[in-house]
C-alpha cells in the first residue's frame, strides 16, 4: 500500500452521525480497501489518490430484516464479499469492475487504471449451529471457507456459495 508523507489522509466516510465504522479490509494487491459500517459497503482504492470506486447502502426493510453489518470477508478470486451481521445473517456480495472512473476533472491529474466497481447482492444465509442456537461473534476464512465463530465456543464453517460445510 501506498503511504505518502503526509499519511494519515482522512477520509469522509460518514455522511450520518449514527453511522459507526465497524470493519475495514484491504485487499492482499493493495488495489481497494473495503469500508464496512453499520449500514453501507464502500469500496476506495487503496493508492495515492484515495477514490471512492463503489457502495452499496442497505435499505431499511434488509436492516430491519437482518440486522446491522458487523464483520465483512473479502475473496478476491471470485470478486466476493461476505458481510457478517448482527443478527447472524451472511450476506453475500458480487464485486464487478465497472467502466473507468472519469472525475471531471484536467485530464493530466486523472488517476489511471481506477474502475468503478458495481456491488450487487448474490445471496444470503442464516448462520445455524445444530448443536443450540447461538450468535455469531467473528468471521474468518480463505479462499475456500468462510469460518464463523460463535458465542458458545463453536467453529462453523461454510462455502462462498453460502453452504454449511463438515
Amino acid at each position: 500500500m501506498y503511504f505518502s508523507y503526509g499519511w494519515p489522509k482522512t477520509l469522509g466516510l460518514l455522511d450520518d452521525e449514527y453511522e459507526v465504522l465497524v470493519d475495514l479490509q484491504a485487499d492482499r494487491h493493495d488495489e481497494r480497501i473495503i469500508i464496512l459500517t453499520t449500514t453501507t459497503i464502500q469500496v476506495w482504492s487503496a493508492g495515492k489518490q484515495r477514490v471512492k470506486l463503489g457502495e452499496i447502502i442497505r435499505d431499511e426493510e434488509s436492516l430491519a430484516q437482518h440486522g446491522s453489518n458487523k464483520q465483512c470477508l473479502v475473496q478476491e478470486k471470485r470478486g466476493q464479499l461476505v458481510v457478517l451481521t448482527s443478527q447472524s445473517w451472511l450476506l453475500f456480495f458480487k464485486l464487478q469492475e465497472g467502466g473507468p472512473l472519469f472525475l471531471g476533472f484536467d485530464v493530466k491529474n486523472q488517476p489511471t487504471g481506477l474502475n468503478l466497481i458495481r456491488l450487487s447482492s448474490s445471496h444470503q444465509c442464516r448462520v445455524v449451529c445444530s448443536k443450540q442456537e447461538a450468535t455469531c461473534n467473528c468471521l474468518a476464512g480463505d479462499a475456500d471457507v468462510i469460518l464463523l465463530g460463535l458465542e458458545n465456543g463453536y467453529i462453523v464453517q461454510y462455502s462462498w456459495d453460502g453452504k454449511l460445510e463438515g
